[in-house]
């Protein structure tokens, strides 16, 4: 894991978690993965922090633009940049909330409701493509879940975005288009809950998150696992009993967790027979007050693709169901648990 420092400027984000730096341990063993990885998460709260006025510039853009189609429309942030879960290279997630009209999509027929989508989406990306700042828009709406994907570039500012590789602030942005009833600010809490619950989620959420994103299989548009997802499968884990450490402690080597990881989704966890869950006191969390009844049946379904994730807030969303690449998310874990222990096992006999 590599990163590039980064210096703060700003108020931390809602939900980032600021951690103290320590000397780093002998380059040897699970001590240096676990330095990595504590660091890992330092610099992306630092890098979090420092990119708050650049969010705050996106955010007011891209609602500028959606105004100018739709004066009624409401837009929020979400995901992992609202949640302290980012790393420097994350893009932001924005929703558009449009009020749902007489004749909107749960009034049409199915191949009338996906023409309505892909009409608000062409609008959006038109008016985007009229902008200044707006780069490289491309609406992607045959996918599961519908998104425009762009960058946002503002002219004239240092940049400070370790993928940016122009003189300009550039961030990535993926904005989704929804018409009345939206979960984004109770996942945005179910998610800081979550944190507060489990000392060792955040670290290792961005540590296999790296991971993902080298390999491109953070997309949900193709075929990879959201951050949502992503985050009740690390929780899901972390309280499965075939963790050796559980939920118990809050003091953890976080390089033997990190490689327990690595063996649990990449071998031990079976996406066709398990359900992503939370479980015991956890099992509490979210809005949705139908948890133990219609999401059992909503997720008894056979799933030939994706994964099954249970939603703690809406028993009729499934987070995992656009994760038609999750086979080579588990391979690709298992190949960097051997890596990891094969690099372990070569500075053990260097010593």
């Amino acid at each position: 894991m590599q990163l590039n420092r980064v210096h703060n400027g700003h108020s931390a984000p809602p939900g980032a978690v600021q951690h103290q730096q320590h000397a780093p341990p002998p380059h040897h063993g699970v001590s240096f993965l676990h330095y990595e990885i504590s660091l890992l998460a330092q610099r992306a709260t630092e890098a979090a922090i420092k990119d708050v006025a650049l969010v705050a510039w996106a955010t007011a853009a891209v609602q500028q633009a959606a105004m100018t189609l739709w004066p009624a429309a409401e837009v929020f942030v979400y995901g992992s940049r609202s949640t302290g879960l980012s790393l420097p290279q994350s893009d932001l997630d924005i929703m558009i909330v449009m009020p749902t009209p007489e004749s909107g999509p749960q009034m049409l027929s199915r191949d009338a409701a996906k023409d309505y989508v892909r009409m608000l989406y062409s609008g959006l990306a038109g008016q985007l493509n009229r902008t200044a700042w707006a780069k490289n828009v491309e609406a992607i709406t045959n996918a599961t879940m519908p998104v425009i994907h762009l960058f946002a570039q503002k002219p004239g500012a240092e940049a400070s975005l370790s993928h940016s590789n122009t003189g300009s602030h550039e961030l990535p942005l993926d904005i989704s288009i929804v018409t009345g009833r939206h979960q984004g600010e109770k996942g945005i809490v179910l998610m800081q809950q979550l944190q507060a619950a489990l000392p060792q989620l955040r670290p290792l959420f961005l540590a296999i998150k790296t991971l993902l994103l080298s390999h491109g299989l953070c997309c949900t548009y193709r075929g990879g696992l959201s951050s949502y997802g992503l985050v009740l499968l690390v929780s899901y884990f972390l309280q499965d009993p075939r963790n050796p450490a559980n939920i118990g402690s809050n003091v953890c080597d976080m390089g033997v967790a990190y490689l327990q990881l690595l063996d649990f989704v990449g071998t031990q966890f079976d996406p066709v027979k398990e359900v992503v869950m939370l479980r015991g006191e956890l099992s509490s969390l979210g809005s949705d007050v139908t948890n133990g009844v219609q999401h059992d049946s909503a997720n008894s379904q056979n799933v030939s693709e994706g994964l099954n994730i249970r939603d703690p807030n809406d028993a009729c969303n499934n987070p995992g169901r656009s994760a038609t690449r999750f086979p080579y998310i588990q391979e690709i874990c298992r190949c960097e648990l051997q890596r990891q222990i094969q690099q372990i096992n070569v500075q053990r006999q260097m010593q």
